[in-house]
C-alpha cells in the first residue's frame, strides 16, 4: 500500500521502528510537499525530539488501522516523541506546531492542514516540560483533523494559542472522531470560531476536558468529557465584544467530571444553546459550590432543552454522590429550561438573587440518588 504523494519511510528515510529519530525525515516530507499534497506514514513507531512545522494545504495521513480508544497498544501510524525532547526556537512546543504566516515564514496565510488516522503518543515525553499534541498560534484557519488519536501528552491535547490581537482568531477548524486522552492539561483548549466538532472525545484529562474561549458560529454535536480533572466542558466568550453569531451544543456529554459538568463563564452577550446534553456523575471533588450545570458571570442566556443532570457514585461503588445540585445560576446569569431532568444529590437547583432560572412545566426537578429521587417544584 502507498501512503501519500510524499511517503516519508520511502522517501525521506524515517525510521518506523522508533530506533532512530525521525525529525530530518518529517522536515524533509514537508520541505517537498506542494499545496493539495498529502504526506504519508505507514504504519510504525516515529520517535521526534522537536516540533513539527506543519505548512498551510498540506495532508498528513497515517494507516487507517491506526488505534484510537481500544487499548493503549500503539499500532498503527503513531508519533511518539522521545525522552531527550527539545522545543527549541519552535515558538509552540508541541508534536504538531501550526504557525500562522509570519511565525512560518509560509509564501500563503497559513489554514488547510489536514491530519488523518494518526497518533501521537506522549508517554515517553520527559518530565518537567508542557508538551501539546497539536498546537497553533495567531491566525491558522481551517485546519482538518480526522480519525485522530493525541493521548498522554504532558500539556494539552489540542491547543490553539493567540498571544498578540485577541480580536483575530481564526475561524472553520473541523473535528470528527478526535480522541484527546489522558492528557494532563486540557482535553481541547480552543478559541477559533466558525468551526465544527463531531463526536470527538475528551477523557481523563488533568484540567478540563475542553476548555473553551470563542466567539461565536460553532457546533459541538455529540462530543464528550469524561473523568476530567476540571470541569467537563468550560466555555466562555472574550476575545472578541462585537462578534454576533450563537455557539451551539447538540447531545454532547459528560461522566464524572471533578468539577463542574458543564460551566458557562464570563463573556459577551452572545446566546448559547444546549439540545439533548446529559450531564452525569459530575462535582465528584464533592464541593457544594459545583453543579451538574454552572453558569456564572455569564453576559447572554443560556437555553437547554432537553437536557439531563444525574447523580452517581464512581464505577465500583465508591466515592460520594455528586453532584450536590444539578443546577447552579450566579453573577447575574439567566438560564431557560424546556423539557429538562435536573437532578442533583442534595438538591435540584440553587441560584442568588441576582440570576434567573426560567422554566416551562415540562421540566422535571429532583433530589437524591437515581434509585429514589424525591420530586421538587421548580426555583
Amino acid at each position: 500500500m502507498s501512503y501519500g504523494d510524499i511517503d516519508v519511510v520511502a522517501d525521506c528515510g524515517a525510521d518506523p521502528s522508533w530506533d532512530r529519530y525521525c525529525d530530518d525525515a518529517f522536515a524533509a516530507a514537508a520541505a517537498r510537499a506542494r499545496p493539495g499534497q498529502t504526506i504519508g506514514i505507514p504504519p510504525g513507531r516515529y520517535k521526534t525530539r522537536r516540533p513539527i512545522i506543519a505548512p498551510p494545504y498540506v495532508g498528513w495521513a497515517g494507516s487507517p488501522a491506526t488505534v484510537l480508544v481500544g487499548t493503549w497498544a500503539e499500532h498503527g501510524s503513531v508519533i511518539k516523541p522521545g525522552p531527550d525532547w527539545d522545543q527549541g526556537d519552535c515558538p509552540l512546543n508541541a508534536v504538531f506546531a501550526l504557525l500562522d504566516q509570519t511565525a512560518g515564514g509560509f509564501a500563503t496565510r497559513s489554514e488547510e492542514q489536514h491530519f488523518q488516522h494518526l497518533m501521537l503518543s506522549g508517554s515517553a515525553l520527559p518530565a518537567g516540560q508542557v508538551v501539546h499534541g497539536i498546537a497553533s498560534v495567531d491566525q491558522v484557519s481551517r485546519v482538518q483533523l480526522r480519525e485522530v488519536h493525541i493521548g498522554r501528552m504532558t500539556g494539552d491535547g489540542i491547543r490553539q494559542e493567540y498571544p498578540h490581537d485577541p480580536y483575530i482568531q481564526p475561524g472553520g477548524w473541523t473535528g470528527f472522531h478526535v480522541f484527546s486522552r489522558y492528557n494532563a492539561g486540557h482535553g481541547y483548549r480552543l478559541r477559533s470560531a466558525d468551526s465544527n466538532w463531531t463526536k470527538c472525545l475528551a477523557t481523563n484529562s488533568g484540567l478540563d476536558g475542553w476548555h473553551i474561549d470563542t466567539t461565536g458560529n460553532t457546533e459541538y454535536l455529540g462530543c464528550r468529557s469524561e473523568w476530567s480533572g476540571q470541569s467537563g466542558y468550560r466555555y466562555s466568550c472574550r476575545n472578541n465584544e462585537i462578534a454576533s453569531g450563537a455557539v451551539a451544543f447538540t447531545g454532547c456529554r459528560t461522566d464524572r467530571s471533578a468539577g463542574n459538568g458543564f460551566l458557562a463563564t464570563d463573556g459577551v452577550a452572545i446566546p448559547l444553546a444546549l439540545t439533548g446534553c446529559t450531564f452525569k456523575r459530575d462535582a465528584a471533588n464533592n464541593r457544594a459550590a459545583y453543579a451538574g450545570i454552572r453558569v456564572r458571570r455569564f453576559a447572554g442566556p443560556v437555553t437547554f432543552t432537553g437536557c439531563q443532570v444525574f447523580p452517581g457514585v464512581n464505577d465500583d461503588g465508591s466515592g460520594d454522590l455528586t453532584p450536590h445540585q444539578a443546577i447552579r445560576v450566579t453573577g447575574g446569569s439567566r438560564a431557560v429550561l424546556a423539557g429538562c431532568y435536573l437532578q442533583g444529590s442534595r438538591r435540584a437547583w440553587d441560584a442568588d438573587s441576582s440570576s434567573s432560572i426560567v422554566y416551562d412545566r415540562t421540566t422535571t426537578w429532583a433530589s437524591g440518588p437515581t434509585s429514589a429521587p424525591a420530586g421538587h417544584a421548580g426555583p
